[in-house]
């Protein structure tokens, strides 16, 4: 156990808190103690103090003198510490008990009261008193009886030391509990650290078990990390063979002519302005996959952290106005249905999904395009992007998704562009589906992430 571990800290704060409890628990049944024992030695007196006052009678020539003493045989014994003295106001000694032998109380007259303690030769003594006036005597007495507080000492004494063990050995079992509560409670860290350790060597890929209900979500939050860091190598895979894949074909063709041009026995100077734009052009479309695919790196990455909403109808006017001014010549009417729906996620990120579904369905159209999103869910929404299109047969419906696949080669592109709208799709957990247009072509259908506003 480390000093700077949580078991230590733990630990340490239960066994302070402990030492504290048990302290001010000790002190307190001490005190209880002691003044419970004292009431009673207390209460012991006042009855004998009460028969000393009984047995206390005035003869006819003004003396006065006891029917009866106490009958505790300690009051017979010299030196007992069990003594009586009855006193006038003056301080002269009227009577006392035989224990007292030839020796009177003697105390501080400012000090006295009702019960206290006295000291007579080295002996501790507990006393009671009580002011009587008599008329007869027309005067006032003082009875003053005491007890050897040795004996109520002695039984605090013996109390205390058996308190003191008994909150030792409490203590010290309370300390091995707390340690092993501490151990057990945190053995799900521990093996959650395992797991980890085991999980970097390459023996795991998840955490595995049952765990408190206060550490679950702990490791259910690591397992989704796991996969999120899973996904992030494997979409990094991913995109390394679309871009190797993009890149294959404009490295080929520079290749190729360069290999002509040093072969060429054409003029130098047209065989090297032919070279520089095949390098112009293909060079341009290489930076395009680049940015592209970084585009896409960067959306693995954030699409699981991001927290922004971005309004569908704002980037669909936006993307209308460029695709029109791409295809004016067509003069195709887009119709625009989209409810006030925020996207759950990065603006560029649907602009990228949503522009090359536009691009697409304006490139085949004949004269109208339509865009339709509703809410779907609480957490979903629904999109249609459909055209008056040729359409595209069902049985080849999936193969537009592969990469680089172009089911036209007279129309220009780089065969990614639905593949690439798959999978932002997928990044976001959302659907894509190709079906029939009502119009006869082609109609996407999309479910994406709705952020609830």
């Amino acid at each position: 156990m480390h000093i700077d571990s949580l078991a230590f800290r733990l630990t340490i704060s239960w066994a302070l808190l402990l030492v504290v409890v048990l302290s001010g628990g000790g002190f307190l049944l001490s005190q209880s103690f002691r003044d419970a024992v004292q009431q009673s030695f207390d209460n012991q007196l006042l009855v004998h103090l009460d028969d000393l006052l009984a047995g206390t009678t005035i003869t006819r020539g003004g003396r006065l003198e006891l029917q009866g003493t106490p009958s505790d045989q300690r009051f017979q014994e010299p030196y007992s510490g069990w003594y009586w003295q009855i006193e006038n106001n003056e301080g002269e000694v009227l009577l006392r008990s035989r224990s007292l032998w030839d020796k009177n109380l003697a105390y501080n007259a400012d000090d006295f009261s009702s019960k206290g303690n006295l000291v007579l030769d080295d002996q501790s003594l507990r006393y009671v008193s009580h002011d009587v006036f008599l008329s007869d005597l027309n005067a006032g007495v003082r009875f003053i009886l005491t007890g050897a507080s040795q004996e109520l000492d002695r039984n605090i004494r013996r109390f205390n030391v058996i308190l003191f063990l008994s909150i030792v050995l409490l203590g010290v079992f309370l300390a091995v509990g707390i340690f092993m509560q501490v151990r057990y409670g945190l053995r799900p860290l521990r093996s959650i650290g395992r797991d980890l350790s085991l999980i970097r060597e390459g023996k795991r890929t998840h955490l595995q078990g049952q765990f408190p209900t206060e550490v679950q979500p702990l490791a259910d939050e690591i397992n989704a990390l796991l996969d999120h860091n899973r996904d992030l190598v494997e979409h990094a895979r991913h995109h390394v063979g679309n871009l190797a894949h993009a890149l294959r074909t404009p490295l080929a063709v520079l290749m190729g002519e360069a290999r002509q041009f040093l072969a060429s026995r054409k003029n130098p100077a047209d065989a090297a302005r032919q070279l520089a734009r095949a390098m112009e052009r293909n060079g341009t479309l290489m930076t395009r996959y680049v940015e592209h695919h970084l585009a896409r790196a960067r959306m693995v990455a954030r699409r699981k952290t991001s927290g922004e909403g971005t309004s569908v109808r704002t980037v669909v006017d936006g993307l209308c106005n460029v695709v029109s001014k791409i295809y004016h010549d067509k003069k195709i009417e887009v119709d625009i249905r989209p409810q006030d729906l925020q996207f759950h996620g990065e603006r560029g990120d649907l602009e990228e999904i949503l522009g090359n579904l536009l691009e697409n369905a304006c490139k085949w159209a004949k004269s109208r395009v339509r865009f339709e999103a509703r809410m779907l869910s609480a957490k979903q929404m629904h999109i249609v992007i459909e055209d008056d299109g040729v359409g595209l047969q069902k049985e080849r419906r999936e193969e537009v998704f592969a990469r680089g696949k172009r089911l036209d080669e007279m129309t220009p592109g780089s065969g990614l562009g639905l593949s690439i709208v798959r999978e932002a799709v997928q990044l976001y957990e959302g659907e894509i589906t190709l079906d029939d247009s009502e119009w006869g072509g082609l109609a996407v259908v999309l479910r994406l992430p709705l952020l609830k506003g």
